[in-house]
């Protein structure tokens, strides 16, 4: 018992003697010097992540990270919430996610000063549903607020704070693998819908999961993706994943 504590130890010291996340540091940011150059950019080694994790979701809030959820392995997911200190490059806290928050996949969207934005996503792991629940976690008390649904569970979609509402775009639909051109948006404030329903807005050309998004100069811009995702296997009580997939 004793040798198996301490090999449990060992593992746990070897990860933080190792780490495997980096961050990139602007030699040149406090300084007013003209344009920035490639060199002027270096990734620095932190600390390793509390768990590894795959298709979490994050945002950032000051100095601090935020990562929610994610598959550990395709059979375990995980619910909870790491809080990096981006400053010394500690992991500083963790907390709870509801149990009706999806693990992956999830649409997140941030204000930046307190509150954190989640939408959708998949619940549970390997291939299984997607949700339309929708919280908002309050990160000065750990609190989350519920928030209405989604219209329709998407896995994927990307979303953005924009002129007072949360905008929610694209992802695939309930089969997981049909590409979604919708877009709905929510007005809300300090964690709060301002709304009772989400409201239509117009389609993207273009639909389907996995997305990157920004909101520059006004105007909300959608990049990058997949056209497709991996399709969980017909009747598999399960809902392992076939291994197959649509077109990306």
């Amino acid at each position: 018992m004793i040798i198996r504590r301490g090999k449990k130890v060992a593992r746990r010291l070897l990860n933080l003697a190792a780490p495997s996340w980096h961050r990139i540091v602007d030699a040149r940011s406090l300084k007013h010097e003209g344009p920035r150059r490639a060199g002027d950019f270096r990734w620095r080694p932190i600390r390793r992540c509390v768990e590894p994790r795959l298709d979490s979701a994050g945002a950032t809030i000051g100095s601090r990270l935020y990562v929610a959820g994610g598959y550990e392995t395709p059979d375990h997911v995980l619910n909870i919430v790491d809080i990096l200190d981006m400053a010394s490059g500690r992991w500083i806290g963790r907390w709870p996610t509801p149990p009706h928050m999806a693990q992956s996949h999830v649409a997140v969207a941030c204000d930046g000063e307190r509150f954190i934005y989640f939408v959708s996503g998949q619940l549970g792991n390997q291939c299984r549903a997607a949700t339309v629940s929708a919280s908002a976690p309050d990160t000065t008390t750990t609190q989350f607020h519920d928030l209405p649904p989604l219209p329709k569970a998407r896995y994927a979609a990307t979303a953005q704070l924009w002129n007072g509402r949360l905008h929610v775009v694209c992802g695939s639909q309930e089969d997981r693998f049909t590409p979604s051109a919708d877009h709905s948006s929510l007005a809300v404030r300090d964690g709060r819908a301002g709304d009772r329903e989400w409201r239509v807005e117009p389609s993207i050309p273009v639909g389907g999961p996995h997305r990157a998004s920004a909101v520059v100069g006004g105007r909300l811009f959608v990049f990058g993706g997949q056209i497709g995702d991996w399709i969980a296997a017909p009747g598999d009580p399960d809902c392992r994943c076939t291994g197959e997939n649509i077109r990306e």
